[in-house]
Formats: structure tokens, sequence, C-alpha cells
């Protein structure tokens, strides 16, 4: 999903597939944000990908080391969703459990 028209500035899309709105085609959970000078944004956003982390818990540090100080994160999930895999699809999360990832 193509954003970038919501927001000023730089936009950095990423996916694990080409399409619209991305930038960089890679796996989350392989790239991190673990060099010395990490990119840094003003906003983080995930939508409708924690369901398909292995360890979310470590996507949302992830999300958080990506963040400038003051930044935000916006994360939605579903909850009552069929099955889908790509490449695979493990949670759903109540607003409780994700109120206990970000406060990690």
């Amino acid at each position: 999903m193509d954003l970038r028209n919501l927001f000023k500035g730089a936009y950095v899309g990423l996916d694990m597939k080409k399409g619209a709105g991305v930038d960089v085609v890679a796996d989350f959970e392989q790239v991190g944000w673990q060099s010395a000078e990490p990119e840094r944004f003003n906003t983080v956003i995930c939508t409708d990908t924690l369901e398909h982390m292995r360890d979310p818990r470590s996507a949302v540090e992830h999300m958080y080391e990506a963040l400038n100080p003051g930044g935000a994160c916006i994360i939605s999930v579903p909850f009552a969703w069929y099955l889908h895999d790509h490449p695979d699809d493990y949670w759903r999360m109540a607003p409780a459990a994700v109120t206990h990832l970000l406060k990690g």
C-alpha cells in the first residue's frame, strides 16, 4: 500500500514483494536497524504485518530503533481474519497483546 502522499519528506516503503509503494524488497526480520548510523524516521507504519513475523517483539524493537526521538509508530493487526500466508501467518493479536508488545 502506497502511503507516501500522506507524508511530507522522506518515505521508504519496505515489503517482502514488489508492489505499489515498495522501495525496498526485503525481509524486515532480516534487515533490522543494526548499523552504527541507522536511518531514522519520524513515523514508522506497520500495517497487517506483525501476524507474519516469527518474533513480533523483535520486530517492534526494530521499529523503535528506526524512530527519531519523539517519533510515532502506527501499527495495525488483524484479529478476526482468515489465515493468509505470505510467507507465513502465525498470530492473531487482541488489543491487549499489541499493548503488551509496545510496552516491551
